[in-house]
């Protein structure tokens, strides 16, 4: 009873705040916790190939592709500024383009005026992964040449000297503990030149990863804590409502690990709790239900949802754009790499709660990530948490 009731207030707390904002020009903002679609539209195979959209009763259905989610409804204001219809956030169009340490990019957040408003900040990790659009490819050649993992229509976006290093800070602090090797703290940030989330130090002149002249940023207003905020209910019957977001999860993973093909059938035959339309998550839905206020793993709700493994990687139906024989996963424990190839030992490098990719299929002894990831922990077979929409 005490857990309907805090939901229930929770939910005309955020309904109050969707029905009243209003901007300057007169404008209904509806605040609710959209998540957007990823914008993939290809469909591959565990080679990372191309292939025909696939049947129900054949390989490799249930891909990110396969649905058709909410798609994004930016309203360019003429200003300087980008209204996002579906989340009732305001962006700031086009960023300094220049590297902030975290504490600089605060203080730079306090003191713009864009737009005429002057109540911008820093975003929080799950408003800023709301921009991830998955149609980004790196170009490994001519790294300047490649297109970002965010709508360029609406926002603009530029390459510098380090144009892989594409960071832009998020104001959610890495609670866990240090990152990387390093002695300070992290926040996490939005690689929109790779299409990854990570967490990166915020202090200064750290010599691991993290740029010595730190991250970008783009400022973003709104009612803070609104989007992002989950309303759960325990059904009982294995399963979890998030009427904030529409969509059940499956409370507990099923304690197996899978390779990406052998998990996206497990979803597709699955009958659990009586219904029959589960599928694999994409990676902004899988993103939804983090608790970035943990400060132990696994990072999730453990009073709604059980994982098996407090390390525990979970496989998401999107495959990594540009490295398409990898698919990515959210590391609800520790997410691990190798500071350099001559290393032996695995780190805590993007940090829990981070977004990376793994290696559909293969040896994990020998099967490596092309690209910039090519140090990271390669695992091949990740645990599943359910999915599917109820409205």
């Amino acid at each position: 009873m005490k857990t309907w009731i805090k939901n229930s207030l929770l939910f005309l707390f955020i309904f109050a705040f969707a029905s009243c904002e209003e901007d300057k020009k007169g404008d209904v903002i509806e605040v609710f916790f959209v998540v957007t679609d990823t914008g993939q539209s290809t469909f591959f195979d565990d080679d990372g190939n191309t292939i025909y959209a696939p049947k129900r009763n054949e390989e490799y259905y249930g891909q990110d592709a396969q649905f058709f989610g909410i798609q994004p409804l930016f309203i360019d204001n003429g200003d300087g500024t980008i209204s996002d219809k579906r989340t009732g956030l305001m962006w700031q169009k086009t960023p300094t383009f220049k590297r902030y340490l975290h504490n600089e990019a605060i203080t730079y957040a306090r003191d713009a005026v864009i737009g005429e408003y002057n109540d911008w900040r820093v975003p929080t990790i799950k408003e800023l992964y709301s921009l991830v659009w998955y149609k980004g490819e790196v170009n490994y050649t001519t790294p300047a040449n490649s297109t970002p993992y965010i709508q360029t229509d609406f926002f603009d976006y530029k390459y510098d000297s380090k144009p892989l290093n594409g960071q832009y800070w998020s104001s959610t602090p890495y609670l866990v503990g240090t990152i990387q090797g390093d002695n300070r703290p992290g926040a996490y940030c939005v690689d929109f030149a790779q299409g990854y989330m990570m967490v990166t130090p915020t202090g200064n002149g750290s010599t691991i990863y993290a740029d010595t002249d730190g991250c970008f940023v783009r400022l973003v207003r709104g009612q803070k804590s609104i989007y992002g905020t989950n309303v759960f209910t325990d059904n009982s019957d294995g399963t979890i409502t998030d009427s904030a977001t529409g969509l059940m999860w499956q409370k507990s993973d099923d304690g197996n690990t899978y390779n990406w093909k052998e998990a996206l059938s497990v979803a597709k035959n699955s009958s659990y709790a009586g219904y029959k339309d589960w599928r694999i998550p994409n990676i902004k839905e899988l993103q939804s239900i983090v608790d970035y206020s943990k400060t132990t793993t696994p990072m999730i709700d453990n009073g709604y949802f059980k994982l098996s493994d407090p390390d525990c990687w979970i496989w998401t139906c999107t495959t990594h754009n540009d490295i398409p024989n990898s698919a990515n996963y959210i590391s609800f424990g520790k997410s691990y790499s190798k500071a350099s190839s001559s290393d032996t030992k695995y780190i805590d490098w993007y940090g829990a709660g981070a977004q990376v990719s793994d290696i559909k299929s293969g040896d994990p002894n020998t099967n490596k990530l092309s690209g910039s990831r090519h140090n990271d922990m390669v695992r091949v077979k990740n645990h599943i948490l359910l999915v599917r929409s109820i409205k």
